[in-house]
């Protein structure tokens, strides 16, 4: 089973992801305490193929709640990211930029 999954691609990438996932929210103390204790999120050991399995369903079981707020932290990212594109086109050096600024707000509905 080790090998099998170690050999496809995508599934060799879901599970890097889902390790990083993993690691990160350990590490984390805010991540852990968004998590609480009924969410402990399973770690994979290189030894056991099956601890990669236990790993992804620690994820699948975290609470809607916060899954709810990771898309709407993605939706709000959605949203901002016109903002950044306006803020570094007029945060330029070595050329004017001034004439950006109403032109940038019409295009993106800002004004």
């Amino acid at each position: 089973m080790k090998d099998g999954m170690e050999q496809d691609g995508q599934i060799k990438q879901i599970l890097a992801k889902v390790s990083k996932l993993v690691s990160f929210c350990r590490k984390s103390t805010v991540a852990a305490e968004v998590l609480s204790h009924e969410f402990k999120l399973q770690v994979a050991t290189s030894t056991r193929w099956n601890s990669q399995l236990m790993m992804m369903r620690s994820v699948l079981q975290v609470s809607p709640e916060v899954k709810y707020e990771l898309n709407t932290i993605k939706e709000l990212c959605d949203i901002l990211q016109p903002f950044e594109y306006v803020a570094n086109q007029i945060q330029r050096q070595n050329m004017v930029t001034s004439s950006l600024v109403v032109n940038l707000f019409v295009v993106f509905g800002l004004l």
